[in-house]
């Protein structure tokens, strides 16, 4: 994934019309390519190209300095991408014709499209589910390109021109966008908030350390809650969202530090709405309602529990992932082993919640109070405290 922080670079490699290409991510979003290699080009597509991690720069490359060697691979690049054909240039002083600059007035405007911003998800009409990582222009010719990823690998970057990610398709029920935002309904409770303030705290959960505190929980409670026809209310969606957007093991003010975000993140909206929502997410340390709005967040947040066998059971797994690292250095344990020393310690906090009166306080969640008591007595019966010895 391409941090967008500064002038952080990452490098990344791929068949971009033929050719390696660099990545250069900037704090505003944009977003260039360049040419790093170059092999025989293939003839220009619409389809994605891959950008995959890895990209190394060449060795010093017979004498000639950095600014010679990409121009050379600048030229190639964009005689493959805008001719398909051989360069014209010669070689008579051992090194390509520097490739004219182009003046602010020749170049192809940027997409003027609100929703072409980073995380902004977008459907492919052929049902794929993407992220745009950011907008930017392919050095070689200055086109405009999109990055974007794949929800089903995020570990790749994909690159089409602007023009081609917009355009539409024909298909057998008339022409359609190829790919065209999809804000859920089940986040119309935000629509107080502009889209790229959602987008910049739902990029909080994406840190790769989260394996169960991530992006995909937080929208699973919005979706939660529009299933069952609750409708949030400003405070509630707000601390929805934050709730855990700084969370890290271990640490035992994770759900102050996101308190604290609001006020740093969230502009005109109302300061009793701000206060109420603060005082709601710090109720998720404890799971007990301070305040009334506070029960149908808690609700949500511990829905989870009355999942399916499996999917509860691959929660337990994405917490165990997530705690890794700082219980082995705790326990000084490995393997099987620590393990066994993570599921007693879940055992020992589903026991504590499961002796209260109801694990979920409104009415609306009743139903998932006797799947929820079920899953917790399976942990039980194997990790429970007569097991820990």
């Amino acid at each position: 994934m391409v941090r967008r922080s500064g002038f952080l670079r990452r490098r990344t490699q791929g068949a971009i019309a033929g050719s390696v290409a660099t990545i250069c991510a900037h704090s505003n979003g944009r977003v260039n390519l360049r040419c790093a290699a170059h092999k025989s080009p293939p003839a220009t597509t619409a389809s994605d190209a891959a950008v995959t991690p890895g990209f190394k720069p060449e060795a010093h490359n017979g004498g000639l300095d950095s600014r010679t060697r990409f121009a050379r691979h600048a030229l190639r690049c964009s005689d493959s991408i805008t001719t398909g054909g051989p360069l014209a240039a010669t070689e008579n002083t051992g090194s390509q014709s520097q490739p004219q600059s182009q003046s602010p007035a020749d170049l192809t405007a940027l997409p003027d499209n609100p929703d072409l911003v980073p995380g902004m998800p977008y459907r492919h009409y052929k049902g794929g589910a993407y992220l745009v990582t950011g907008v930017g222009r392919f050095e070689a010719d200055m086109t405009p390109v999109v990055v974007y990823e794949s929800m089903r690998d995020r570990s790749l970057l994909w690159v089409r021109h602007a023009d081609v990610f917009t355009e539409p398709v024909s298909t057998a029920t008339g022409d359609v966008a190829r790919f065209a935002p999809h804000w859920a309904p089940a986040l119309s409770c935000l629509d107080f908030l502009p889209r790229k303030t959602v987008l910049q705290v739902l990029a909080l959960y994406d840190a790769p350390y989260r394996k169960y505190h991530d992006r995909r929980h937080v929208l699973e409670m919005f979706e939660q809650a529009h299933a069952l026809g609750i409708a949030l209310n400003p405070a509630q969606a707000l601390a929805v969202l934050f709730h855990d957007a700084v969370y890290v093991p271990g640490f035992e003010h994770n759900e102050a530090a996101s308190a604290a975000l609001l006020d740093t993140m969230v502009e005109d909206v109302n300061a009793d709405v701000i206060h109420l929502a603060r005082q709601i997410i710090l109720d998720t340390r404890t799971h007990e309602a301070s305040v009334p709005d506070a029960a149908t967040v808690l609700d949500l947040d511990l829905l989870r529990l009355a999942a399916d066998d499996d999917v509860f059971d691959a929660h337990g797994l994405a917490v165990f992932d997530e705690n890794r690292g700082l219980l082995a250095s705790r326990v000084q344990l490995s393997g099987e082993a620590l393990y066994h020393a993570f599921m007693v310690r879940r055992a020992a906090f589903l026991g504590a919640l499961a002796q209260r009166p109801k694990l979920f306080l409104t009415t609306a969640f009743a139903e998932f109070e006797g799947p929820a008591r079920r899953n917790i007595a399976r942990v039980l019966a194997s990790f429970g405290q007569a097991k820990a010895n």
